[in-house]
């Protein structure tokens, strides 16, 4: 057995971005599906959320002060999302976002929604053309005008994001928006975007955390697939089918015992991933609403129903809390008693966890107790099955985050 450690704990008090779970509503929203958000974080908040990330692309920058009010009496901070991509194009210090239906310019955009009360700003997955370098500049300098934009916030409260890929060609350049500073957090899409396998997990875990731990900068991570089904692209053909949710429910469990900040899709909850990720621009904002909509009516019976993705999800935000996963130290281990290549197994602070992408069922050692898994089918001791993740410890858990007992 062989035991990588990549990750260690962060000494000293961390901004709360740096270990936040944070729910995203992933559609654009217009001033009906803004309400319709608005009802929803009680549930949100009773998920064990610390924040919600927005893109009120329709709306009012009016209409998000009652959103804003709203979060913040349930203890949840906001961050706005206010474009699309970014592209830094190669034509001299243009910028421009790849959803021009932007009625204001996204920095006046931002500038309104921290007036009324968000705590982040998001400006978007970043993608940078391989003859950016001009671009590169003008960029680095509208990073600096939204960082201004969040100055009168506490310094250790506000957040600036971008979303990016640790794996992707501009990978240099987005790590030098962190090392600069321009840039607090970068979400990770890595992990959705390699096969279904273990050895491409732990591969892009090992890569990004090492990257990020070489700058110092936070880590955070996507753990399902975005809207880009619509586009026509097979980035994401290994996710859809019929194992679509329950690899959303193993990534979402394995995406919560790492360190860092974690986000959840919405619709992830109440296993709507596929409806809620195949939104676009095209159907309108009102579908997003009424999507909203029947997922609270489905969270309503999920929250009472202990085998459900939204109880799976509670006891896991729960225990990751407990248990401080999100500032604790992480390796992986190769072990002859797993197979590489379907099978990751690490252990983060005082949890180990064992993802099984193979086809076979797989047995966990005896000295370890189970305190929670994906999977929902009956099954033997110690047993991961396949498509499946698991939490196990070396002692029986008898915390307040509900064990789950073994089903022999």
């Amino acid at each position: 057995m062989r035991t990588h450690r990549v990750h260690r704990p962060l000494r000293g008090r961390q901004p709360w971005w740096r270990t936040a779970v944070i729910y995203e509503f992933r559609g654009f929203l217009d001033e009906d599906g803004l309400a319709a958000a608005t009802g929803y974080l009680p549930v949100v908040k009773r998920l064990g959320a610390d924040a919600v990330l927005l893109r009120p692309s329709y709306a009012p920058v009016s209409a998000f002060s009652g959103f804003s009010k709203s979060a913040s009496a349930l203890g949840l901070r906001v961050i706005v999302r206010v474009s699309g991509s970014a592209w830094v194009g190669a034509r001299g210090a243009e910028i421009q976002s790849v959803y021009a239906y932007e009625e204001m310019d996204p920095l006046r955009r931002a500038a309104s929604f921290v007036a009324c009360g968000a705590q982040g700003i998001d400006i978007g997955h970043v993608t940078l053309r391989e003859d950016s370098a001009g671009g590169m500049r003008a960029f680095s300098e509208y990073l600096q005008n939204c960082r201004a934009e969040l100055s009168a916030l506490p310094e250790d409260e506000a957040v600036l994001l971008a979303g990016g890929s640790t794996h992707s060609r501009t990978h240099q350049d987005l790590e030098q928006l962190l090392t600069d500073d321009y840039v607090d957090q970068v979400r990770d899409d890595g992990l959705v975007r390699v096969q279904f396998g273990a050895l491409d997990i732990v591969s892009v875990l090992h890569t990004t955390i090492s990257n990020r731990n070489s700058t110092g900068a936070a880590l955070a991570w996507n753990v399902t697939p975005p809207a880009l089904r619509r586009y026509g692209k097979n980035t994401y053909e290994s996710w859809y089918g019929a194992d679509q949710v329950r690899r959303s429910r193993a990534m979402n469990l394995l995406g919560l015992g790492l360190p860092g900040c974690v986000f959840i899709a919405s619709g992830d909850e109440v296993d709507l991933v596929d409806e809620m990720v195949d939104t676009n621009t095209a159907l309108g904002p009102q579908v997003y609403t009424e999507r909203i909509a029947m997922a609270a009516g489905l969270a309503e019976d999920a929250a009472i129903d202990a085998s459900s993705t939204f109880s799976l999800l509670s006891r896991a935000i729960a225990r990751r809390k407990a248990l401080r996963l999100a500032n604790s130290s992480w390796s992986w281990v190769e072990s002859e008693a797993y197979p590489a290549e379907s099978v990751l197994l690490a252990t983060s602070g005082e949890l180990v966890t064992i993802l099984n992408t193979g086809t076979q069922p797989v047995v966990a050692s005896a000295s370890l107790f189970e305190v929670e898994t994906s999977a929902t089918e009956v099954r033997t001791e110690h047993q991961v099955l396949p498509g499946a993740c698991s939490w196990f410890r070396f002692e029986k858990d008898n915390s307040d985050a509900r064990v789950r007992p073994l089903r022999i």
